[in-house]
């Protein structure tokens, strides 16, 4: 069990909650899975797909959810460390900001709903420092290590370049 919901949690020291039956381990997984597929939907009426890595984007729905059905990662960890290694701080920041934006403005949905989300970013943004695996600006973004830039999907010049010539 990687998450587990905030009220269940013995104490702030990050120790693992009363242990859950199977029922209900299977209703908070299906809970975390049916609302990171409504952020993925909604994710949709965007441009992230052009801009990420579907892994990214999923992350990021998966990171959602568990804030919004109040869970948190269990032992101590921080979210990134139960995400998949192929998201960074900063992308996750970006894609949940635009995705929170696209609910809140077509769905009519109170920004009001997004506050623990948005204060969580802001809070984990701050224990990793301001420059930790940011977007350069330029529409290149940086894998979670910085080392190497990538360029966002989407390009048509580079999708044509990647694809074989007959």
């Amino acid at each position: 069990r990687q998450v587990e919901y905030i009220a269940n949690a013995s104490g702030s020291n990050g120790t693992s909650g009363p242990t859950l039956s199977m029922a209900e381990q299977t209703k908070m997984t299906n809970e975390l899975v049916q609302n990171a597929m409504n952020f993925a939907n909604d994710s949709m009426h965007t441009s992230l797909c052009l801009q990420y890595d579907p892994e990214v984007v999923a992350q990021t729905c998966v990171y959602m959810s568990g804030q919004y059905c109040k869970m948190r990662p269990t032992e101590g960890r921080r979210w990134l460390d139960v995400l998949d290694e192929c998201i960074n701080m900063g992308d996750l920041a970006s894609t949940a900001i635009q995705i929170m934006e696209l609910i809140a403005d077509k769905k009519g949905i109170d920004k009001k709903t997004f506050i623990p989300i948005h204060t969580d970013i802001e809070r984990m943004k701050k224990l990793m420092g301001t420059g930790t695996g940011t977007s350069t600006g330029a529409g290149v973004h940086t894998s979670r290590s910085g080392d190497r830039p990538r360029p966002p999907l989407g390009n048509s010049e580079q999708r044509e370049a990647k694809r074989p010539r007959m």
